[in-house]
């Protein structure tokens, strides 16, 4: 008779708590991501539109040009040996060459640098790495050099920024070098048995540097640049190692600063100190931004799989997708996404529905 009594109260408590959990377990779905392809053109030959503003850098294997966002091939350089380019010069080089012609992007001579090395382009600025690898030069358009490194230690990581240029060696040590060339911070991060930097980041600032360093305790690095001395404000050990070289770079805002590490993509948060973990198989090749408030592109490569997953607001992974090819890239404009893939380039736009 009690029971009996006692069931409409346990029915109320049945509902109540069913009504607490449907509100607080169930989530609605999220969106799908939908992809819409806009073209897709081979990289055989030149299709016109040289004279166009706004022209696209791709290399593909031992081909590299440019394309214009309408989908016409500018032009198309094939190299027996190395290539650099960027949105604004190209250089083709070989391993006995005494000098180097650069480029601009409609295909017109720079200049010329009057020594043998190796090219690195990024964006206007360009930097040539001397024979032996522990010596640089910092080139004007022209050719000319604009400054000089002279070192004995391998550089094993590289980046450049606006503010200027971030080295790491191969002793564990970093420099960092604004416009003119002088060095403005000098540091090693240790904490690793065995020292050597394997990825290097500098903010469009030249406020902050990052880099990945070590082998048997790996371990990420932020350092803020002072007037008196360099602060680390953020470190931790990483997850296992990687024997490569991998990529360290600041978000366009300097907001950010994203790094590989084995199995995983690290994010960090310049201004709040935190760090988020994403897992991410393989070796990033590319970060793009498609701009303010849009996805983050990420292209990862684990052996001829290459992965393209899609970063929103620096904090999650909102799908991906992966294809095979020998050599692949990504570029993104104004939220479109542009992938090569051996022997062709594709425009696509990528929504949430």
């Amino acid at each position: 008779m009690k029971l009996k009594k006692n069931i409409p109260f346990l029915v109320v408590c049945l509902g109540i708590l069913f009504l607490v959990y449907f509100f607080t377990a169930v989530r609605p779905l999220g969106r799908e991501l939908q992809i819409t392809p806009k073209w897709t053109i081979p990289v055989a030959r030149n299709s016109g539109d040289e004279d166009t503003a706004v022209k696209l850098p791709f290399r593909l294997g031992q081909t590299i040009g440019y394309f214009t966002p309408d989908g016409k091939i500018s032009s198309i350089t094939t190299f027996p040996y190395k290539a650099a380019i960027s949105e604004s010069f190209f250089a083709v080089y070989g391993p006995d060459d005494s000098s180097i012609p650069i480029y601009t992007a409609a295909g017109e001579l720079s200049g010329t640098i009057k020594k043998s090395g190796f090219p690195f382009i990024q964006n206007d600025r360009i930097y040539l790495f001397l024979p032996g690898g522990s010596s640089f030069d910092h080139c004007a358009s022209d050719g000319s050099v604009s400054w000089s490194y002279e070192g004995t230690m391998p550089v094993t990581a590289f980046s450049a920024s606006e503010a200027g240029c971030v080295a790491g060696f191969a002793d564990g040590t970093v420099k960092v070098f604004d416009r003119n060339g002088t060095i403005v911070q000098d540091y090693a991060p240790g904490g690793s048995n065995y020292q050597v930097i394997l990825g290097a980041g500098i903010s469009a600032s030249g406020d902050y540097t990052a880099c990945v360093s070590g082998q048997d305790q790996q371990r990420f690095v932020l350092v803020k640049h002072l007037a008196a001395q360099n602060k680390i404000v953020l470190h931790e050990y990483l997850p296992g190692n990687v024997s490569w070289q991998v990529l360290v770079k600041f978000s366009r805002n300097g907001r950010f600063v994203c790094y590989n590490y084995k199995d995983g993509l690290g994010i960090a948060d310049v201004e709040t100190k935190e760090i988020r973990h994403l897992p991410l198989k393989g070796r990033i090749v590319e970060i793009e931004e498609s701009g303010s408030g849009k996805p983050v592109y990420i292209l990862s490569r684990t052996g001829s799989t290459y992965t393209v997953s899609i970063l929103e607001a620096f904090k999650h992974i909102a799908g991906s997708f992966s294809f095979t090819a020998d050599t692949a890239f990504i570029i993104a404009r104004d939220g479109d996404l542009f992938i090569g893939k051996d022997g062709t380039i594709s425009r696509m736009t990528i929504t949430k529905e």
